[in-house]
């Protein structure tokens, strides 16, 4: 006759990977959603999944800012015609504002202006 404890330890062992599994996937749901995603800041979303994750809140937000996009960059607006400047050809190293080529200083925050080609 099989000794019915090894096979009941056997069900036992198993029932718990299973649910040990289950419980990993769904707790690091936010950190698999931003990695899919392919989120720019992962490593936040993971700190925060790993740490605060057990608190609910903690998770709630992490699974929120996996599944959110960051904010597309707003054109630049020329300040010579106020609207996007198809023939600025250098930006402001400071601020990034696009501005024609020839000026040395930005007129938005007074930075300096990268000239094209220059290193």
């Amino acid at each position: 006759m099989p000794d019915s404890t090894a096979a009941s330890t056997e069900h036992m062992w198993a029932f718990a990977i299973v649910w040990t599994s289950l419980f990993l996937l769904a707790y690091f749901t936010p950190t698999i959603i931003g990695k899919i995603r392919g989120h720019h800041n992962l490593l936040g979303i993971a700190m925060l999944n790993l740490f605060a994750g057990w608190t609910v809140v903690g998770w709630i937000i992490a699974i929120i800012w996996a599944v959110t996009r960051p904010a597309t960059p707003q054109p630049q607006v020329s300040v010579f015609t106020g609207q996007q400047s198809p023939e600025a050809s250098a930006a402001c190293l400071k601020c990034g504002f696009l501005v024609r080529s020839g000026m040395d200083f930005c007129p938005k925050c007074g930075g300096q202006i990268a000239t094209p080609g220059a290193r």
